[in-house]
């Protein structure tokens, strides 16, 4: 049996009111030369059922059920098991559009792309707003991949797997998977080693995704501690430098890593359920792990995101800015 062009993969935890409609939105391409690859993740709704009822109808279609393990173990079975050239992902309550795989591959084969990116549109359900978050037509060297994070996170389409076009053979040479031992920036850290391996990423201002916003909290709005935080952060950041080779890019990947310092900030007000005692412990504890040489970053990087502009903010933070940045200064 010949092996199809493109393996889709799709992690599966309790997602029955939103599957079959993932589902049809795959099965619906234009570009129809793939597998679909349905890991059901130790559903305890009706999930599991509805996988093996398209399965039965499709024989594109293969399910795995397993124990529950996290949404990363259920990706890293199915690249074990995926038999494509491409590997592309869906999460299971969006829809990919009908050009979504003709797309990506189309640029492919012309361009001859270690990656592929597509333009994404937010449909948000509580208030039923579509917002687009669209690309250019460009292609990145990798001598510009600096320039590729920053397009990238300007439009929010960077840690997202679901709207990239994967080769096989660089993730399998290169033992690439997702860490099973974390639920925060995950993703991020599979495309940073991803692109540690590619010579040409192309980016499309075609829309081939639809990235559903629904109402219940997502695992990347918790907060679990400075700690984990901080080594994730690290790790991201490490990865980013070996990257990037321009200086301007350099001082952007210094920016973006001192942001998310802030948003541990930010989450002592919005995340936790802390007396100010305990809020001013937790921040000075975030302030005391910024690396010396990083105070400019760290400014710009609560500037964006406009820290200082809530009043809520403006007093704890700023008490502890100025015990901050006199040990700074006597620390230089």
């Amino acid at each position: 049996m010949k092996d199809p062009v493109v393996s889709i993969i799709v992690p599966i935890y309790n997602s029955e009111q939103y599957l079959p409609q993932c589902l049809d939105s795959i099965l619906s391409q234009t570009y129809t030369d793939f597998e679909l690859l349905l890991v059901d993740d130790g559903s305890k709704d009706q999930s599991g059922a509805i996988c093996d009822e398209y399965a039965m109808k499709d024989p594109r279609i293969r399910v795995f059920h397993k124990e529950n393990g996290g949404v990363s173990a259920a990706r890293n079975l199915a690249l074990q098991e995926a038999r494509g050239k491409y590997i592309c992902f869906c999460d299971s309550d969006d829809e990919m559009k009908d050009c979504h795989l003709q797309t990506l591959i189309s640029i492919e084969e012309k361009t001859g792309a270690d990656m592929v990116v597509g333009s994404v549109c937010t449909f948000v359900e509580k208030v039923k707003r579509h917002i687009p978050h669209i690309l250019e037509d460009k292609t990145y060297g990798n001598d510009e991949l600096g320039l590729l994070l920053r397009d990238l996170r300007s439009k929010g389409l960077f840690g997202v797997p679901w709207n990239k076009l994967f080769r096989k053979e660089i993730i399998k040479d290169h033992h690439i998977t997702f860490e099973i031992n974390i639920c925060l920036y995950e993703d991020e850290i599979f495309i940073l080693e991803y692109l540690q391996h590619v010579k040409k990423v192309v980016s499309t201002k075609t829309v081939i995704y639809d990235y559903i916003l629904r109402p219940h909290a997502s695992l990347s709005q918790t907060f679990r501690g400075f700690e984990t935080h901080h080594k994730l952060a690290s790790e991201i950041y490490n990865l980013e430098e070996r990257l990037i080779m321009d200086p301007d890019s350099q001082k952007e990947i210094k920016v973006d890593y001192m942001s998310r310092y802030v948003q541990c900030m930010v989450w002592q007000y919005t995340k936790t359920q802390l007396s100010r005692r305990e809020r001013l412990m937790n921040i000075e504890l975030i302030f005391s792990h910024i690396p010396k040489g990083f105070e400019r970053p760290f400014q710009i990087a609560c500037k964006r995101q406009r820290v200082f502009f809530k009043n809520k903010y403006l007093i704890d933070i700023s008490m502890l800015m100025l015990a901050w940045l006199k040990r700074a200064l006597h620390r230089s």
